[in-house]
């Protein structure tokens, strides 16, 4: 999810995109693992540790563009409008036959009460 935030947010912008020490190491490390991908493209700078300070010159490559597209296509496979649509009836049928047996069992511990 965090590789499909950061390559969202690199297509958005028109321009070199550039992060600062202040970027938290965990987007620092996804950046690093898409550069190494071969999804961006752009520098870096690691400090004395090994963790890295700046990243700079960061451009969405074709490729990028492609895992992006595939991120998007299996993230929001059940979100599209047209699966509540295609499914209606069994999610009813599913949520009535639960609620259901809900209500039999509360009469029967009703009754045996």
């Amino acid at each position: 999810m965090q590789h499909y935030r950061l390559l969202k947010e690199l297509a958005a912008t028109t321009q070199t995109a550039f992060t600062t020490p202040d970027t938290p190491q965990l987007d620092m490390r996804a950046y690093k693992e898409l550069l190494d991908a071969g999804y961006m493209e752009g520098d870096f700078v690691q400090d004395h540790v090994g963790r890295f300070e700046v990243f700079g010159g960061l451009a969405i490559t074709l490729s990028g563009r492609d895992y992006l597209r595939q991120l998007e296509e299996s993230l929001f496979h059940f979100a599209r409008p047209g699966f509540f649509s295609q499914h209606k009836l069994a999610i009813y049928r599913w949520f009535f036959r639960i609620l259901g047996t809900v209500i039999g069992g509360l009469v029967l511990w009703l009754i045996t009460r």
